[in-house]
């Protein structure tokens, strides 16, 4: 199992340090149709800082329908392309809509939703799509997720969740389309830890030869160095980071099966 908190702009991170005894951040971006978490990019910049995987979920509001709160949401998201986690609806209304959840999640097939336990044994989302909240319980019952503990402190971060997740939490589907359109807004560089890292790591391993560890998924030296041996071998910028002209060469030599520099 993944070990797995969330935050928001209440969580008190008093040493960003403790971030690593976790295996991922979830923390909440967006609320209705105007809210968007204070200080949303320092929260995710101690993620990035400490190598941790993290993503962003919505919280429901009461009076917007489910279109214009989706699209708040998505567009909000949009610029965050380096997070691992999936995208989540946090579904907490006193007066329930059903409907509203049924619509949201109609959206986006990979979206996770969270909510108490009553309310997701009546709605109709497949488990493996589920984090419930259940204090107290540290097995996952079948679902994705669960919550075991709300509104807690814990060692140098306060006013937090803790949930424990089944290990295909961070297995993210990475493609060829969605890495180049996330680096035309975010390039890939040194200090990165993605799925995006994972996939250019093997791509660079294939065509030079090389060996990348790539389980961690980490940019580091290494991976900088493979970077500046193809950038000179294609006479591309050598400037150590995958930007757009960088990926277009890698994956149009992948397409032709151009493997192994000689």
């Amino acid at each position: 199992m993944k070990k797995i908190i969330d935050i928001s702009s209440n969580t008190s991170i008093l040493c960003a340090d403790n971030l690593k005894n976790y295996d991922g951040v979830y923390i909440k971006i967006t609320e209705g149709c105007t809210y968007i978490t204070d200080h949303i990019d320092n929260l995710v910049n101690l993620c990035r800082l400490m190598k941790v995987p993290y993503g962003l979920y919505h919280f429901a509001g009461k009076i917007h329908s489910a279109v214009d709160e989706y699209n708040f949401y998505k567009q909000t998201i949009a610029n965050y392309t380096d997070r691992s986690l999936p995208d989540c609806l946090d579904y907490e209304q006193a007066k329930e809509d059903i409907s509203f959840i049924s619509q949201f999640m109609s959206y986006d097939s990979n979206l996770l939703f969270y909510s108490y336990r009553s309310l997701c044994s009546r709605v109709n989302i497949p488990n493996n799509k589920k984090w419930v909240a259940i204090p107290g319980c540290y097995g996952l019952n079948g679902f994705i997720g669960v919550q075991y503990a709300l509104d807690t402190n814990v060692t140098g971060i306060n006013n937090c969740d803790v949930s424990n997740f089944d290990d295909s939490i961070l297995n993210k589907n990475v493609t060829i389309n969605n890495i180049v359109r996330s680096i035309g807004m975010n390039v890939m560089r040194i200090g990165e830890t993605s799925k995006r890292v994972k996939l250019v790591q093997s791509i660079l391993n294939a065509i030079l030869g090389l060996n990348l560890e790539t389980t961690s998924m980490i940019f580091g030296q290494c991976t900088k160095n493979a970077v500046l041996e193809y950038q000179h071998a294609m006479k591309l910028s050598e400037d150590g980071e995958i930007g757009i002209e960088t990926i277009k060469m890698l994956f149009a030599d992948m397409q032709r099966n151009y493997f192994k520099f000689d």
